[in-house]
């Protein structure tokens, strides 16, 4: 003999809501917690606390020197290889915007060719100084 899904009859015993109603929470058998089970754990709250940051003071002083002797480095290969030109006063007098700002980038290319490099290639260069 079948069971139907869908009868009417009931293997739970009568439907008494009033009886389920007064039964404490967690009594019943699909509700109580099993053999194995953890007990609960009452964590404290965590408060966010924000992770100390990291100095970057260091990183942020090599990169500028970085880049400070990078733009150094081009001035002088500029002046030693006759790209940057320092012009004369007359040029000068005639010269737009554009020409004055490539006079006064020449011009600290030569300040510092002759203020650093200059000593610093003589005192590897091989010739004798005299």
């Amino acid at each position: 003999m079948m069971v139907n899904s869908i009868s009417g009859v009931r293997f739970c015993g009568p439907a008494d809501t009033a009886a389920a109603a007064a039964k404490p929470e967690g009594s019943g058998f699909l509700d109580r917690p099993g053999a194995f089970a953890k007990p609960a754990e009452n964590k404290p709250a965590q408060v966010d606390v924000a992770p100390k940051k990291k100095s970057s003071f260091g990183k942020k002083l090599l990169t500028t020197v970085g880049v400070l002797v990078a733009v150094a480095a081009a001035l002088v290969a500029g002046n030693k290889a006759k790209v940057l030109n320092v012009l004369t006063d007359a040029e000068k007098a005639n010269a737009g915007w554009f020409k004055k700002a490539v006079n006064y980038v020449a011009v600290a290319g030569e300040w510092l060719a002759k203020n650093t490099y200059d000593p610093i290639a003589k005192l590897f260069s091989k010739k004798p100084t005299a």
